[in-house]
């Protein structure tokens, strides 16, 4: 997508931007005419002209300008990252394509001679397997694989770190939290919102890292919106798969449609990774790897 412009061309003073500029000033001043006479003649109203962009911003300039004009977000120049980051090494690079491949076996169906997806979640640091799932949707609509093994990844979470007591006694904290948030201002509430959002102040709170913090996602497939926002919810620190879907994929869509880890306003951002195999290759690369 390119820069951001002005309705009406690009051109500066003299050029043809002027000429579209006259054009569109005068459709517009036709228009809030024909409006103005409908409510009781130009008295009765006020106007003004503003230009803006044909495109969203790509960079913290072309916001500032657009922003003037009208709440927009900026659009990355790269849809498939969101912030820049040192590129992997190739120990990491090996770390991705082994588990990644890992997660192509388990897909792979010899008796159908397809693959399906999986999803494995990782701690990078001791290069641990937490859990692993299939897609269930069969079972439920709801549980795709990233789904299945975030659900999967919570419960080890809770049988490493037994709590009940614990969180019941957050919940009513909370509760009575909720209950003084009720006549805080607006100032207030919003300093409230933003710390409990940090996963610091999760980790705070809960003596620990929040569930999947850190960890890397390995997926036979790229997610769809509903699998990338619950990894979002998860805390993933990565996100790594083979193929990317051009129709339901949430991460690797263009600037400003289907790249949800782009999303400004979210609370948690991962770095999404993809070794960019089609259908084709990739059957042969889960047969292989199984």
């Amino acid at each position: 997508m390119g820069a951001a412009r002005e309705s009406g061309g690009e051109g500066t003073e003299g050029g043809d931007g002027d000429d579209a500029r006259a054009e569109a000033r005068a459709a517009f001043g036709e228009a809030t005419r024909a409006l103005a006479e409908a409510v009781g003649g130009e008295d009765a109203c006020e106007y003004t002209y503003a230009y803006a962009p044909v495109e969203a911003p790509t960079d913290k300039e072309e916001w500032a300008r657009a922003n003037a004009v009208w709440p927009c977000a900026i659009v990355a120049k790269d849809p498939r990252r969101l912030a820049e980051e040192e590129p992997p090494s190739e120990e990491t690079v090996e770390y991705m394509r082994k588990w990644t491949a890992s997660a192509c076996a388990r897909a792979f169906d010899a008796k159908r001679g397809e693959c399906g997806n999986c999803v494995i979640i990782v701690d990078p640091v001791g290069d641990r397997e937490v859990a692993q799932a299939m897609d269930e949707s069969d079972e439920h609509p709801l549980r795709h694989a990233a789904v299945a093994a975030v659900d999967y990844a919570a419960r080890v979470d809770l049988e490493t770190f037994p709590e009940e007591e614990r969180v019941q006694a957050l919940i009513d904290a909370r509760r009575e939290e909720k209950i003084a948030e009720e006549n805080a201002s607006g100032d207030d509430k919003k300093r409230k919102r933003d710390a409990q959002v940090k996963g610091s102040t999760l980790t705070e709170i809960m003596g620990r890292p929040y569930l999947c913090t850190g960890y890397d996602a390995f997926m036979v497939r790229e997610p769809c919106i509903m699998c990338a926002m619950a990894l979002v919810h998860s805390r993933l620190k990565r996100v790594i798969f083979a193929c990317p879907n051009a129709k339901t994929g949430a991460l690797t869509g263009p600037s400003g449609v289907r790249r949800l880890h782009g999303v400004k306003s979210l609370n948690h951002h991962y770095f999404v990774y993809t070794f960019d195999i089609d259908e084709n290759s990739l059957l042969a690369a889960c047969r292989e790897a199984s």
